[in-house]
């Protein structure tokens, strides 16, 4: 059993919440669309796996403190007993527990939003109704979703090593706080390029994020500020709500001018700045993500000469963000998350400081005088 659903049925969602008002209002909201239905409602951890086999849901939407066993415990037997998607829908009170909030994603769930505070059209009710509908489609498994097998070039790259790399940008929307650690815990503390990182996500969350994900990383990550000027080997992430760019000096500003698309802080926004300021000097990366931003971006940057990689749609939590990329023919390679990170390094030319220093020990004319 693994989120099954009919072509042309509803979507079936099973609410795990402690909180007679939260299953109320999640009940109502979820309800309040004619594509979804809600199959039943959990009010203790150690009950949701057991009714998750019974009535077979497409998607859970999971709370995080619960009696019995807590969202993450409960996710991981449903992961070993029965996968199903799992949505963590968590109060604002809960933001800050980065421990508990972004640990989340290692038991197998697909994404973490902020709890809706009543029924109506706020951003938060519109997001859930969208991520529900969309990710009661992902396959997911014991080992969380099934990784991308093979990469695929879609055309020959012109340089095969990129050696003026100054920058790389990443963007990504859903499931990408695994994809981001997957990414960034590959690239080395010497990297001798910043990496500017946009990751689609409620403002509050972010803090608990950035230091959730910089724990295990060789980079330097912080949250970008206005004026921030980028350093080598530094990872500069965008804050909430507002979107990062670099002007024409190679400093760091943010706005919060709304997008086309809609969505603060914006891939596009970055990408089409980079494209401005390093041109071919940069390399572009979309990873998994609902919707398309990041296209018009990555197209900007393919125009000025820099080389583009997606991840593939197998290891994908949502193929749209990076499948837009490929349909305005914005992409050179597709790639299997777990290859991205070394392909990054080829086409920078990266060399380890200690491999480089041998190199040059070796060359002639360089030994010690008097050898």
């Amino acid at each position: 059993m693994s989120g099954w659903k009919s072509k042309r049925g509803k979507v079936r969602v099973l609410i795990a919440d402690d909180s007679e008002l939260a299953r109320v209002v999640l009940h109502r909201l979820l309800s309040s669309d004619p594509e979804i239905e809600v199959i039943g409602m959990a009010t203790r951890g150690d009950e949701v796996a057991d009714m998750v086999e019974r009535l077979a849901p497409d998607i859970v939407t999971m709370d995080l403190r619960m009696p019995g066993l807590d969202g993450l415990a409960a996710t991981a037997e449903i992961m070993k007993r029965c996968p199903t998607p799992v949505i963590i829908v968590t109060s604002s009170g809960m933001v800050g527990r980065k421990d508990d909030v972004f640990a989340s994603f290692k038991y197998g769930v697909v994404d973490v939003i902020q709890k809706p505070d009543a029924v109506g059209s706020s951003p938060a009710a519109l997001t859930l109704i969208e991520k529900v509908k969309i990710l009661s489609r992902v396959r997911v498994s014991g080992d969380v979703w099934s990784p991308g097998l093979r990469s695929k070039s879609l055309r020959p790259l012109v340089k095969p090593v990129w050696r003026d790399t100054r920058a790389i940008g990443v963007g990504a929307s859903t499931g990408g706080p695994r994809a981001l650690h997957r990414v960034l815990t590959g690239l080395p503390a010497d990297l001798p390029m910043p990496v500017f990182v946009v990751q689609h996500m409620s403002e509050g969350f972010v803090p608990g994020f950035a230091e959730w994900l910089g724990v295990d990383l060789a980079l330097d990550l912080r949250i970008a500020q206005d004026g921030d000027r980028p350093r080598p080997g530094q990872v500069l992430l965008a804050p909430g709500g507002a979107n990062m760019l670099v002007d024409e000096r190679f400093i760091v500003r943010l706005n919060k001018e709304r997008p086309e698309t809609g969505i603060l802080p914006s891939v596009d926004v970055l990408f089409l700045s980079l494209a401005r300021t390093y041109g071919a000097d940069a390399l572009g990366v979309v990873l998994t993500g609902i919707g398309k931003d990041g296209a018009q971006g990555m197209a900007a940057m393919k125009a000025a000469g820099s080389v583009n990689l997606v991840q593939d749609e197998r290891s994908c939590v949502v193929f749209g963000m990076p499948n837009a990329a490929v349909a305005v023919g914005a992409v050179d390679e597709v790639l299997s998350l777990d290859l991205i990170a070394a392909r990054l390094l080829t086409l920078t030319g990266y060399e380890p400081k200690a491999e480089a220093d041998r190199s040059a020990e070796s060359e002639p004319g360089m030994e010690p005088s008097g050898s």
